[in-house]
């Protein structure tokens, strides 16, 4: 049986283009066209932002001009990327909200909670002893619902504190996170962001955190343009900006 395909061009004045091909599915399990025509606004707002973004083709995960080892191998999560390439699970994105702003609006009122928390902590360190801080902020993190997200460390200091932020971001569950973060992948490899001394260095303090620096960039820039109140997503948002003005 033949595969059916939406298929769709993006198109810019300066030559460069957006090929979006997704399944159509008979289950109800593919993008419907508002998703899609979401999705290209969101692409060309990054392309234009960005002049070296180049992306061949974003497609889904029944696209049988890539079904490989790496796809396969990925099928239980969101998305993944491939030098131009993005491909989306569509089982899971084509059933959640495209923008996700009310996960995003409760995600960024417990964030500012826990960054105020470690605020908290360096002012009660300049009068009391560690020990005797750590155990009161011991007491309030016990009432706090961490979810799914897993760190290392037990002391809400800055550290902490900006990684869970931005974790709690990255676990949003909607298809403009999900896409933002693989844009954010290619960007760094095409601006070649991940050999710039103050990204390594700043990956250096959070690196028990993140998996390794292309999560820890694409996290943090994914972060940044959903929220202001995370100060260190908005330190690689400054950088991204300086840098690739250049």
């Amino acid at each position: 049986m033949m595969m059916e395909y939406n298929c769709k061009m993006l198109q810019l004045k300066d030559g460069r283009s957006v090929f979006f091909k997704f399944t159509k599915s008979k289950s109800g399990k593919s993008f419907s066209e508002k998703q899609i025509n979401n999705m290209i606004e969101l692409v060309e707002t990054y392309m234009l932002r960005f002049p070296r973004l180049h992306i061949s083709i974003i497609t889904d995960y029944e696209n049988e001009e890539y079904q490989n080892s790496e796809k396969d191998s990925c099928f239980d999560g969101q998305a993944f990327y491939s030098d131009q390439v993005i491909i989306l699970n569509q089982i899971k994105l084509s059933q959640v909200d495209f923008e996700g702003a009310d996960f995003f609006k409760k995600t960024e009122e417990l964030s500012s909670r826990i960054l105020d928390l470690a605020l908290k902590r360096e002012e009660l360190l300049k009068k009391l002893p560690e020990y005797t801080v750590d155990a009161y902020i011991a007491t309030i993190m016990a009432e706090i619902d961490w979810g799914k997200i897993e760190l290392t460390g037990k002391t809400c200091d800055n550290i902490f504190a900006n990684s869970w932020a931005v974790r709690s971001f990255e676990g949003v569950m909607c298809i403009k996170r999900v896409l933002i973060h693989e844009i954010a992948h290619i960007i760094a490899n095409q601006y070649e962001l991940l050999s710039e001394e103050f990204l390594k260095s700043t990956f250096e303090l959070y690196k028990e955190q993140f998996e390794n620096i292309d999560e820890f960039f694409a996290e943090c820039f994914m972060t940044n343009e959903f929220t202001g109140k995370v100060p260190i997503a908005n330190w690689i948002g400054t950088f991204v900006k300086r840098r690739t003005l250049r």
